[in-house]
């Protein structure tokens, strides 16, 4: 038992020395641990207080994780953050960061959240030219490319559900197909608007016609 501080101080240059080092001389079996524990305050114990365990993950090659304990209430410690064999990391809770860098892929087993903020597509920064970006403004969906400096809206769903093409739709394969359908079926009324010149094509059980109309008045009918 020490009461004051433990220096270890060794000059090794271009090369490494250990200060510390924390063996379990038991032959090696899964299980094996060697850990380094914390009291934080009087009468703590090894067995309550935060520590790092290093513990043996196969006997044949010794291969191990590194696992990090917290104190929570109640006297429990629980497992915070895991270093696996392979280098792949475990957080059991929310990690927060300034920023998070995936340099093949991010997966998510579950939701990913973003409450402010923009998702950029095709590079690491928002200044690139032929990238995309989609993000929501006052309750809005726009997906956006930016093209010679600017950002320009392509893509919009607004909150009442209407969708908004900032260039043309096509529809192509083997059997092209565009369907508009009156969900409500009140008045089978199907508009589409040419700049303000609208043809409305009109069925019901009694008949059906497409019509042409300009200014609010109707100029042709066919059916």
């Amino acid at each position: 038992t020490f009461s004051g501080m433990i220096h270890a101080a060794k000059s090794v240059s271009a090369g490494e020395t250990v200060g510390l080092f924390i063996e379990n001389t038991a032959a090696s079996a899964v299980g094996n641990k060697a850990v380094l524990a914390f009291g934080t305050d009087a009468g703590a114990t090894s067995t309550n207080n935060p520590r790092i365990e290093v513990v043996n993950t196969n006997a044949s090659n010794g291969a191990s994780k590194m696992v990090f304990k917290t104190h929570a209430s109640g006297g429990n410690i629980t497992e915070a953050f895991r270093l696996n064999s392979d280098a792949s990391a475990t957080f059991s809770g929310t990690a927060t960061a300034t920023k998070f860098r995936a340099t093949s892929q991010l997966v998510s087993a579950d939701n990913i959240l973003m409450a402010a903020g923009q998702f950029y597509l095709g590079a690491e920064n928002s200044t690139t030219n032929d990238t995309y970006r989609m993000y929501h403004s006052s309750g809005s969906f726009l997906l956006q490319s930016r093209e010679s400096g600017s950002w320009t809206s392509r893509f919009t769903i607004d909150t009442s559900g209407n969708s908004t093409f900032s260039g043309d739709v096509t529809v192509a394969n083997d059997t092209p197909k565009l369907s508009i359908k009156d969900t409500n079926y009140s008045n089978n009324t199907f508009d589409i608007d040419f700049n303000g010149g609208v043809s409305g094509f009109f069925t019901s059980n009694a008949n059906t016609y497409f019509s042409f109309k300009g200014g609010g008045n109707e100029f042709a009918r066919i059916g």
